[in-house]
């Protein structure tokens, strides 16, 4: 089970039913004529991609399949009173303006019940790569909450790995993880720094940083390394953006040249002399720059310039279903389930809550895979 409940990739089954029906019937159009490509239109009208961003985000978020096909039917001024009948507008409109304001801007929300990731994220969201399996949809999650199973976690925690911003949508997998982080710096948009890319080894580290890069306008970032650290970490699918000074690697990168010139300079400014070891927390580290980089910094000046363009790389949040130490499942009212059990990221979110560790998702997934089946297979037992 998992605990992904990826509204981006909740249309994807849905959609790919819908485009393989249409393209029989457009096949069918060729041969019989008009009347058969009024029908074609007539399916294209029911596709939920269709609607404006905010209704897609509703619609997928309507629990009943048939509350979600009388959705696409309404015309586009009588889907919010549709939305209020059902409880839906009126959390919506709760919120404070200003958090739906900066939400569209690219910053974290909080979020709550069955709108936690939309309200968790909003917008930026449409920017998330999914590492796994587009028909990981959090069907199973969803259900349970809906049944009055005890809700942990927050949907804006989660396993966020900073991946390669020219990865496919789905299935990327590890190969497109950007292991450079630590060896260089890590500007947004605007070429600036955000974070300390030193704070800890990367196998701390790693799986934070596609949540950092989340909250930076546009949820785009550009890891950039110059000749010195390449061959120093496990190269990732896509070729790095290569250029013989900052301001051709800015251009590249369609950053501002003189933004990225003054922030690398004033990094290299405030390096401090040390003796550079990745595989210990060594002495090398700035002074006087904020935030600073507390390990494994070093100038940033020997050509040719490399970058990776990143974007935050969804595996799974820690939004899940509560557990006992037997992993039975647990309800609102704090009663334990008589015939279920929870196992693996759907209920990680009752171990984790800031951060990870490489390794600790398998540690989960094992540790209470094995408690729930032996919990399972007692509950069955004559």
């Amino acid at each position: 089970m998992s605990a992904e409940p990826s509204h981006a990739s909740k249309s994807h089954i849905t959609s790919r039913a819908l485009g393989q029906r249409t393209v029989a019937m457009a096949r069918r159009a060729f041969a019989t004529g008009a009347l058969a490509l009024v029908v074609l239109v007539g399916a294209c009208a029911n596709n939920p991609e269709r609607l404006p961003e905010l209704d897609r985000r509703f619609y997928y978020n309507l629990d009943a399949s048939s509350d979600r096909e009388a959705f696409l039917r309404l015309r586009d001024e009588d889907r919010q009173g549709f939305l209020e009948q059902r409880g839906l507008w009126q959390k919506w409109a709760a919120l404070p303006e200003d958090q739906r304001a900066r939400a569209a801007q690219g910053e974290v929300e909080v979020g709550f019940a069955e709108f936690a990731v939309f309200m968790a994220w909003g917008p930026p969201a449409e920017n998330f790569l999914i590492r796994g399996t587009p028909y990981n949809m959090g069907t199973v999650l969803k259900l349970l909450l809906a049944q009055g199973a005890r809700q942990v976690g927050d949907a804006t925690q989660g396993h966020y790995v900073a991946i390669d911003a020219r990865s496919p949508r789905f299935d990327g997998g590890i190969v497109t993880r950007v292991d450079a982080v630590s060896l260089g710096i890590v500007v947004n948009r605007d070429a600036q720094r955000f974070y300390d890319e030193g704070e800890d080894f990367w196998p701390k580290r790693y799986a934070i940083w596609g949540r950092l890069v989340a909250g930076q306008p546009g949820q785009i970032a550009y890891s950039i390394i110059d000749a010195k650290s390449m061959g120093k970490f496990m190269p990732p699918v896509f070729p790095p953006e290569k250029a013989a000074s900052i301001g051709e690697l800015a251009a590249r990168l369609g950053l501002d040249a003189a933004a990225l010139e003054r922030t690398v300079a004033a990094f290299n400014a405030a390096v401090r002399p040390g003796t550079f070891d990745h595989t210990v927390q060594d002495d090398c580290r700035t002074e006087g720059l904020a935030p600073p980089k507390t390990h494994w910094a070093r100038r940033i000046d020997t050509p040719p310039f490399y970058a990776y363009p990143l974007r935050p790389g969804l595996t799974f949040t820690y939004l899940g279903v509560g557990v006992d130490e037997r992993a039975r499942l647990l309800l609102a009212d704090g009663r334990a389930a008589a015939n279920a059990w929870a196992a693996g990221e759907i209920m990680a979110g009752n171990v984790l809550g800031k951060g990870y560790l490489a390794g600790i998702g398998m540690a989960i997934g094992t540790t209470f895979g094995r408690i729930a089946g032996e919990e399972a297979a007692r509950h069955v037992r004559p």
